[in-house]
Formats: structure tokens, C-alpha cells, sequence
């Protein structure tokens, strides 16, 4: 079976360019059996897959199947990005209000029988596990997750030897993820599993029984395009800020509603 485990849709993500089907109908015809939906803080780009993914499908040649998987990235207060995929049988929409810090995280996915890893542990700025205060000087750090994502084609070289050397050293299965903003991404990171995998169940199982990943990168490099060092810092100051206001937004709405 073979994955990109890691898709921004125009759908659910602010800053990305490519719809669900774009993405679904490039990676099919590269011979991809499926993917890992992982918009920001929201599931709307799945929602968009939901309904229109028979239509989809019909168009498919006989014999092909493709499978589009409903997680999110989410945005922690204290640890960066973490790619989290719950049960099919939860919504999970408390994920979209963004701002847990990682330990609140970690027990609402494991209630609910979910996984969770750090996306790109070793990339740019606070968006990095490895680049926080919690993921620095947690020396057992890799308690809280169930899989590591190893390579990721919007990360440099330098950070992906350095994702893969943690995600090595931590024992946990390994996931490739194209990280999918503008549609020439899409089909450049590759996951391989050894079983087929249908629905969001499937993979939980697959992932908690530590079985086979295999990952590689094909053609990211040629496509990444180094942002100037003024851009980089802008990028990052403005995430910051971006995050930490909207972190307080979501402890304000679980404060008078609740959740």
C-alpha cells in the first residue's frame, strides 16, 4: 500500500492551493492507493472528500481503488505541529479550536483510542517539535506519540537527516508525508505499508502494532525552493504571533462553551 501521510487541501487549510480531488486524482494516477488528509486544526478538506468521493471513484479505471484517511495537524501551544488521527467512529471536532498544550492532547487522543506524532520534528521554527522548549528538554519526549513523521518534501535536507535520525531513535514506525500545500507536491513523499488500509481504524491498528514503514522522497528536492533568510524569520515571528492569539481565542471559547 502505498501513502502520502501528510495533505493540505484548499478545503481546510488556509495556505494551501490544491483541492482534496486534485490531490486525490494526482496521486492515483502516480500509482498512490491512498493518503492521509492533515489540514490545519480542520477536517473540511475530508468533509469535502465525503461528499463528492463517489463520483470520484466511478471515474477510477476498474480494478483501482483509492482511500482518503481523515487527520488533522494540530496546532499545540507548546509543541509544535502534531499530526493526530482518531477512530472513525469520532468526529473529533474539539481539534479545531486550536491551543492544547501537548499533555492535554495526548490524553484526549488516547480516551478516544487515536494516534499521534510530531510532523516534520526537526523543521523551521515553532512549527517543529524539536524547536520548542517541551520537545528540547523532555529528555523522554517520545512517550507521547505512536509514530514519527521521518521525511517530509517541505522540509530541507539538513532537517530531514535530522528527523530521521530522531524518528530512528525513538523505535516508533516512520511516515513520509509530502506536507502537500501547491499540487507539484503531491505525490513526492511516499509511505509504504505492508497490509491495505481503508479507514482510519485500519492504520491506528497498523501503526500501534509497530508493524513494516518503508519512506523515501521522490523529486522534493528539485521542487523546494529556499526562502531567503529575511522571509524565513518574517514567517516564523508571524506564526508565532498567529498562534499564540488564536491559542487564547480557543481557551476563551472552551471556557464559555465548554469544550
Amino acid at each position: 500500500m502505498l501513502m502520502d501521510m501528510h495533505c493540505h487541501t484548499s478545503e481546510g487549510s488556509i495556505d494551501a492551493k490544491a483541492s482534496v480531488l486534485e490531490i486525490a486524482d494526482k496521486l492515483s494516477r502516480n500509482g498512490f492507493d491512498g493518503c492521509l488528509i492533515t489540514d490545519h486544526n480542520s477536517y473540511r478538506g475530508h468533509d469535502a472528500w465525503l461528499a463528492s468521493k463517489d463520483s470520484f471513484r466511478n471515474q477510477l479505471p476498474d480494478g483501482k481503488e483509492f482511500f482518503v484517511l481523515r487527520g488533522i495537524e494540530y496546532d499545540t501551544r507548546d509543541a509544535g505541529h502534531i499530526l493526530v488521527i482518531l477512530p472513525d467512529m469520532y468526529e473529533g471536532r474539539e481539534l479545531e479550536i486550536r491551543g492544547m498544550r501537548l499533555d492535554d492532547l495526548h490524553r484526549y487522543v488516547k480516551e478516544r483510542g487515536g494516534i499521534m506524532g510530531p510532523a516534520h520534528p526537526y523543521g523551521t521554527g515553532f512549527f517543529a517539535l524539536r524547536h520548542t522548549k517541551k520537545g528540547r528538554f523532555d529528555r523522554d519526549i517520545c512517550r507521547y506519540f505512536d509514530f514519527v513523521e521521518g521525511l517530509n518534501s517541505c522540509s530541507k535536507k539538513a532537517q530531514n537527516r535530522l528527523n530521521i535520525r530522531f524518528a530512528r531513535a525513538s523505535r516508533l514506525p516512520i511516515t513520509c508525508g509530502s506536507d502537500v500545500h501547491k499540487l507539484e507536491y503531491a505525490g513526492t513523499a511516499r509511505t509504504y505499508l505492508d497490509e491495505k488500509i481503508t479507514c482510519n481504524d485500519e492504520l491506528i491498528a497498523y501503526i500501534r502494532e509497530n508493524k513494516k514503514t518503508r519512506v523515501n522522497l521522490d523529486g522534493a528536492y528539485e521542487l523546494y525552493k529556499e526562502p531567503g533568510k529575511l522571509s524565513e524569520d518574517a514567517g516564523i515571528i508571524g506564526y508565532w504571533i498567529w498562534n499564540k492569539a488564536l491559542a487564547i481565542c480557543g481557551d476563551l471559547r472552551r471556557m464559555v462553551f465548554g469544550k
